[in-house]
């Protein structure tokens, strides 16, 4: 079911949060007008993105002439329960560890 489901929405695994296959270059001409001496908030309103994104956009821009910032994927790159098992054995292990010293205090 769920592979039919990939199948026929044509989603891949590992698929970038955008097709639009223009973006990339789009983002940096937002940051050449930003470094040009436009504001942030004027170029943001100019291109529809919100500041906050050509910020981050700012922080990514190449310096070396390029003439696109890429999408990036937008996977997951851990699942929620590999945090929690982390921290839960952590926890435990903490916990273990205090009353080993506690004991060997006396």
């Amino acid at each position: 079911m769920v592979q039919e489901l990939v199948t026929t929405c044509g989603i891949k695994e590992g698929m970038a949060y955008s097709k639009n296959p223009n973006l990339p270059r789009v983002r940096m001409k937002a940051v050449s007008l930003v470094r040009k001496g436009w504001s942030i908030i004027r170029a943001a309103r100019y291109f529809g993105f919100s500041h906050g994104a050509l910020i981050n956009w700012l922080k990514k821009a190449p310096r070396d002439g390029r003439l696109t910032i890429p999408t990036e994927d937008s996977s997951a790159k851990h699942h929620p329960s590999q945090w929690l098992m982390f921290f839960i054995v952590f926890a435990v292990g903490f916990t273990i560890r205090s009353i080993f010293i506690r004991l060997k205090r006396g």
